[in-house]
């Protein structure tokens, strides 16, 4: 039955794919001069003052930092409004926000400075939100936030990234003595951190046939199926969507945008052999994609897995594992 629906997808989503291939050939010839500028900047002939930037008077590793990779890492605000209010999105269920304490603050940077010097600049620019705020509380409706996107332009993080009103997440202390490798020392932080980031990057990054023709179309019809079927029989059927459709999570079958961010997640935190070993080697259509996402990020000028090999090599040196 399964089967049968599987084919039936496959055939629905060709037309629709026809469909949407006329419109885009449409809108491309109407659209053929225009580009995407790597860099939020002003029209110099109208003579708008840039303001999305630090300030003069900022961090030197804000200041920094937004030069190289165009990545506005923040610790400061004065108003709570400056944080929940993104360009793009206002975040109503955040209502207490509190800054990080300045012993953290050189912390705060050198975490993110580690982790964006792994990426190329050109990645960051394009496919990474513009802002990271670093806070010591964000809370609202849903308790407390550890790590939060705010629409697809703003990623707010709580530095510390630890809570004893979240007495189950368990953290890695920084050691104000030492923390330049805490990026590598906390994975199970680095985790949480990537999730979010990878959510915001699988929006803004544009759609490979090459990768989801590496394994089953995406569809909604798997997620449908799934919770159909009693608890007893789900578990065989999500082993099922991800070894056979070449997903590293069920929830990878829903559109490229999941799909892309369970791949990417799981590359930059792993070495090839990590990879090959729990994935690769127990499934073919995983292997098959893993080449295809690999080819897509090295298109895209970023070895995405020798990122991968580093943080596992430095996380065995120094991390929890």
């Amino acid at each position: 039955m399964f089967e049968k629906l599987l084919v039936l997808e496959k055939y629905k989503i060709m037309k629709q794919k026809f469909s949407y291939l006329l419109i885009i050939v449409f809108f491309s010839l109407c659209l053929i001069s225009c580009e995407k500028e790597d860099d939020i900047l002003p029209t110099e002939d109208i003579a708008i003052e840039q303001l999305f930037k630090p300030s003069v008077d900022a961090h030197p590793m804000e200041v920094a930092l937004y030069d190289k990779y165009n990545v506005w890492v923040r610790t400061t605000f004065e108003k709570e409004t400056d944080v929940t209010n993104s360009p793009l999105y206002k975040d109503i269920g955040l209502k207490t926000i509190v800054a990080v304490d300045d012993e953290y603050i050189e912390s705060a940077y050198k975490y993110y400075s580690t982790l964006l010097e792994n990426l190329p600049p050109s990645f960051c620019k394009l496919y990474l939100p513009s802002e990271i705020f670093l806070v010591k509380e964000a809370s609202g409706y849903y308790g407390v936030q550890l790590n939060v996107n705010i629409g697809r332009s703003r990623f707010v993080s709580m530095w510390p990234n630890s809570s004893p009103r979240v007495p189950w997440i368990s953290r890695e202390e920084i050691d104000l003595e030492d923390y330049d490798d805490h990026y590598y020392k906390d994975k199970d932080l680095a985790s949480d951190v990537w999730s979010k980031l990878v959510d915001i990057s699988g929006q803004l990054l544009d759609h490979s046939m090459d990768i989801e023709n590496a394994g089953w179309p995406y569809s909604k019809t798997y997620r449908e199926e799934y919770f159909k079927l009693p608890w007893s029989e789900r578990g065989p059927l999500r082993k099922k969507i991800e070894d056979e459709g070449g997903f590293i999570s069920w929830s990878g079958s829903l559109s490229f945008e999941t799909d892309i961010a369970g791949w990417m997640k799981l590359i930059i935190l792993n070495s090839y052999d990590t990879i090959k070993s729990q994935h690769l080697d127990k499934s073919e259509a995983k292997t098959k994609k893993y080449k295809a996402v690999i080819k897509y990020f090295n298109d895209l000028g970023w070895d995405i897995q020798a990122t991968g090999n580093k943080y596992e090599e430095l996380n065995n040196l120094h991390g929890n594992n």
